[in-house]
C-alpha cells in the first residue's frame, strides 16, 4: 500500500509505539512528523491548542502533497498519542490524507478510534 501511494505522489509518514518502555509522550507522532514539525514538544502546555496545531500542520502539508500516516504498534502508544489520533481523525474528511492505524485488540481507545474510521479490519 505505501509503495503504491508513494508512486502516486503521496508523502508517507511512519510512527510506531514502543513496547520496551521509556518512550517519551507522543512518540509515534514525533517519529511521523519530525520533518513537518521539527520542534514537536515532549509535553505541550495546552493539549487542545497543541492538538489543533498538529491538525493544522497536517492540513497545510496535505494541501501541498497528499499524506499517508502509518501508525504501527498502537497498543504500545501512550494515551495522549491515541487521543491526538482521535482528534486528528475528526478533521481527516476535509484533507487529502489517510491514516492507517495498526494495533492489537487491546489497544486503548480502539473502539473510539473505530467510530472515525472509513473502514476497520480485524485480523
Amino acid at each position: 500500500m505505501a509503495s503504491t501511494a508513494k508512486q502516486r505522489g503521496t508523502r508517507i509518514r511512519w510512527g510506531r509505539g514502543w513496547d520496551g518502555g521509556g518512550a517519551p509522550p507522543y512518540w509515534p507522532w514525533t517519529q511521523a512528523l519530525r520533518d513537518a514539525l521539527p520542534d514537536f514538544p515532549a509535553k505541550p502546555e495546552e493539549q487542545f491548542r497543541f492538538f489543533t496545531a498538529v491538525t493544522e500542520a497536517l492540513r497545510t502539508e496535505a494541501a501541498a502533497q497528499p499524506i499517508l500516516l502509518v501508525f504501527d504498534d498502537l497498543q504500545a502508544a501512550d494515551e495522549d498519542s491515541i487521543l491526538l489520533l482521535e482528534f486528528v481523525a475528526t478533521a481527516l474528511p476535509e484533507m487529502p490524507a489517510l491514516v492507517l492505524a495498526l494495533g492489537r485488540p487491546e489497544t486503548p481507545r480502539l473502539d473510539e478510534l473505530g467510530r472515525h474510521a472509513t473502514r476497520t479490519l480485524r485480523l
